[in-house]
């Protein structure tokens, strides 16, 4: 009798792990020799694949080719003249409100100028009223009076000739500078009378002269740059009953 030690196995368990080992060799085996067969046949599969044949373009074809292009050219070319029109109607719309607010700055402007205008006239009115008083006074001194009795007559004389020299001169000054505010004055005398411009004070019944003519000037009239600041007051000449 054989005695077993504790790390010793019987002999039919070692046979059976021999084989057992054998076994497990023999399925690692097959399992190397089944993935190699099928990769293989991966390869061959790849390179027995035939390329495919291209066909030879016919006119048909061609044609047909040609008639999509062109299908597709004239749709591009609707898109793009719907667009271009598109953009021609927003054209039209932003002329016409470019137009609109030009008018309407052109209104303001005139509406600006006209209350300019009044303004203007409140401030120059004044002005061309003292400056016909002026000259009214300026009329009057060319008959000076008489000397007094203790008076030079000689020396009277230049002292008032010197006097309307001097108001000539600041008369002049005068009507440069409202010139140069563009006021100029409204010739009148032997014109026609025009309502626009002058204002009949006074009419005179005389074939001596054509109807409907200024014959005298009581105060005058004037215009700052073209429009009327103050209407001429004159005298005008009317026909005679019996006249023409």
């Amino acid at each position: 009798m054989k005695i077993l030690y504790s790390d010793e196995k019987p002999a039919d368990s070692a046979m059976d792990d021999a084989h057992s080992l054998i076994g497990s060799n023999d399925n690692w085996k097959q399992e190397i020799e089944k993935n190699f067969n099928l990769w293989i046949r991966e390869i061959s599969s790849v390179y027995d694949t035939e390329p495919a044949i291209e066909e030879e373009p016919d006119l048909y074809s061609f044609y047909e080719e040609l008639c999509v292009l062109r299908n597709e050219f004239r749709k591009e070319s609707r898109r793009s003249h719907e667009t271009f029109s598109r953009f021609g109607d927003t054209l039209t719309v932003f002329e016409n409100a470019v137009k609109s607010i030009s008018l309407e700055l052109s209104r303001m402007g005139h509406a600006k100028e006209k209350e300019g205008m009044v303004e203007k006239k409140r401030l120059y009115l004044p002005l061309v009223e003292v400056f016909e008083r002026f000259k009214r006074i300026e009329n009057r001194l060319d008959n000076p009076p008489k000397a007094g009795f203790f008076s030079s007559r000689r020396s009277w004389k230049e002292a008032w000739s010197n006097l309307r020299k001097g108001f000539v001169i600041i008369g002049l000054h005068f009507e440069e500078l409202l010139k140069k505010e563009g006021i100029t004055r409204i010739i009148t005398a032997g014109k026609p009378f025009d309502p626009s411009l002058m204002m009949a004070v006074e009419t005179l019944e005389t074939d001596e002269a054509a109807s409907n003519t200024v014959i005298d000037e009581f105060s005058g009239g004037y215009l700052y740059h073209g429009q009327v600041l103050k209407l001429a007051e004159v005298k005008v000449i009317t026909a005679t009953k019996g006249g023409v």
